[in-house]
């Protein structure tokens, strides 16, 4: 297992789906991804109509449809007006391992907002992609991350600006 540093980055959304993470997790942050060169690694939500169909079986989930991916950062920041930067230790390969591979975790932002345990181990939630990446979390409790606990276990300073300082 690497253990080096990994820039993330941390945005919202001032409406929508993005207020009601920020308010159920306490967190000013509803979304967080991690820096990869010009790319950023992100578990992306299933739209809320086909979340709808996949939760009721209508339709099934798919890597299509959500899930990790690689999106250039000029576009995310045009998604994301507001955004954060920071740094943990950890893995960035489990993530690179994870694009377009590993499914959207549906049943897990369901569970966020009912205050129940209903995800899925291999699905990804935004934050718990991040959370198993990291070197100094368990696993086990991958499915309690939230964007506001990222940052809650992140650095503002980067590793080199550290070495620069002392």
């Amino acid at each position: 297992m690497k253990n080096q540093q990994i820039e993330i980055i941390f945005a919202r959304k001032p409406r929508g789906v993005s207020k009601r993470i920020q308010s159920k997790t306490w967190s000013r942050w509803s979304h967080v991804a991690i820096i990869d060169g010009d790319y950023v690694i992100q578990a992306i939500g299933i739209p809320p109509v086909k979340l709808a169909l996949v939760l009721l079986g209508i339709i099934n989930n798919s890597t299509k449809l959500g899930g990790v991916k690689k999106t250039p950062l000029k576009e995310f920041l045009n998604s994301y007006k507001e955004t954060r930067r920071a740094y943990i230790y950890g893995d960035i390969e489990i993530a690179r391992q994870m694009i377009d591979v590993v499914m959207y975790d549906a049943w897990g932002i369901v569970g966020l907002f009912l205050n129940r345990r209903i995800d899925c181990d291999e699905k990804m939630t935004c934050a718990k992609m991040i959370w198993l990446c990291h070197s100094s979390t368990r696993d086990s409790f991958a499915h309690r991350a939230t964007p506001q606990r990222i940052l809650e276990i992140s650095s503002d300073v980067r590793h080199e600006e550290v070495i620069n300082y002392v």
